[in-house]
């Protein structure tokens, strides 16, 4: 049986699905959707794999973006998916929508720190490395890159005004733009599937971007 593999990212304002089967990829798509445009995310889900003659029926395998982004489109994947696998053998799991969009700003997706607009004149960053979080304002955005250093940086392109209010001009020149994630660091993770779809990373409501 070919090991049909979803991969679904709604960390953002934009909506990111991609199919790969056997290691290849069939398709990737991708839809803005703010406000009540999430009302047809399910409908945008099935209109490209119906395209892509498939249907959800198809996929054997699921991988959620886990953040670290809105907490209204994280939530809305996770538990579309969950919904649709729920009492059946299809294996699903979350990887770091920060690894993705490390990969695609072309930086390593395992030492990169990835910055995102953390709304309320702030950022997030994740630190793929360590792995650790920090939610700044400019003035704490100051010192923490005066005292911690990193190899390289991340953030996706529609991020990119919100942030350059926030981080030091020195920080901001060296950011590599994503205009999407890469959404083979989906496929090609190596985190397990152990169905569990709840650790996502919010930017809000929490003020700490604490794990779920």
């Amino acid at each position: 049986m070919a090991k049909i593999h979803g991969a679904l990212d709604f960390s953002g304002p934009m909506a990111f699905f991609a199919v790969n089967a056997d290691g290849k990829t069939i398709f990737e798509c991708s839809k803005l959707m703010q406000r009540r445009d999430a009302a047809s995310f399910a409908l945008f889900l099935q209109s490209n794999l119906k395209s892509n003659d498939l249907d959800f029926a198809d996929i054997t395998h699921w991988t959620v973006g886990s953040g670290p982004g809105s907490f209204t489109g994280m939530r809305i994947a996770a538990s579309f998916v969950q919904g649709l696998t729920y009492g059946k053998n299809i294996s699903t799991r979350t990887v770091p929508s920060a690894e993705a969009i490390a990969s695609g700003a072309g930086t390593d997706k395992k030492k990169t720190c990835v910055l995102f607009d953390g709304r309320n004149k702030e950022i997030i960053l994740l630190d793929l490395q360590s792995g650790k979080e920090a939610i700044l304002n400019k003035e704490q955005s100051e010192q923490y890159f005066a005292e911690n250093k990193f190899s390289s940086f991340a953030a996706m392109e529609y991020d990119r005004n919100a942030i350059s209010l926030i981080v030091p001009e020195e920080i901001f020149s060296q950011i590599k733009w994503a205009e999407k994630p890469d959404m083979n660091a989906f496929f090609q993770s190596e985190n397990v599937f152990d169905n569990n779809l709840t650790n996502l990373i919010y930017i809000r409501p929490s003020v700490v971007g604490a794990k779920e």
